[in-house]
C-alpha cells in the first residue's frame, strides 16, 4: 500500500483499495447473504492487482533490453520472483 501510495499519490491508493474493499463487502452480502463476512482482503487484492497490472504495463521498461545491461536484469527478476512469493504466500 505504501509504495502505491508514494508512486500515485494519496487520492488513487485511497480509490484503489476503498472500491475493491466496498465491491467484495457488496458482492459478499449479495452472494453469502447468511454469511458475516469482515476484513479487508478486498482492498488488499484492489491493491496487489494495481501493483501487477503497474509490472505488466512496463514490461519492457523493467525488463527490456536497455534495462539488461550491467547484471541488473538478473536482479530485476529475483525481484519479480520475490513479489511473486510473496503474493503466493
Amino acid at each position: 500500500g505504501s509504495a502505491v501510495e508514494k508512486s500515485h499519490g494519496f487520492l488513487s491508493a485511497f480509490s484503489l483499495f476503498f472500491i475493491p474493499a466496498f465491491a467484495g463487502t457488496i458482492l459478499s452480502a449479495i452472494f453469502l447473504p447468511d454469511v458475516i463476512s469482515v476484513g479487508a482482503s478486498g482492498g488488499i487484492f484492489g491493491l496487489i492487482g494495481a501493483c501487477l497490472s503497474d509490472v505488466l504495463m512496463n514490461w519492457n521498461l523493467l525488463f527490456g533490453d536497455l534495462a539488461s545491461r550491467d547484471g541488473k536484469r538478473c536482479r530485476r527478476i529475483w525481484a519479480l520472483l520475490v513479489l511473486f512469493v510473496e503474493i503466493i504466500l
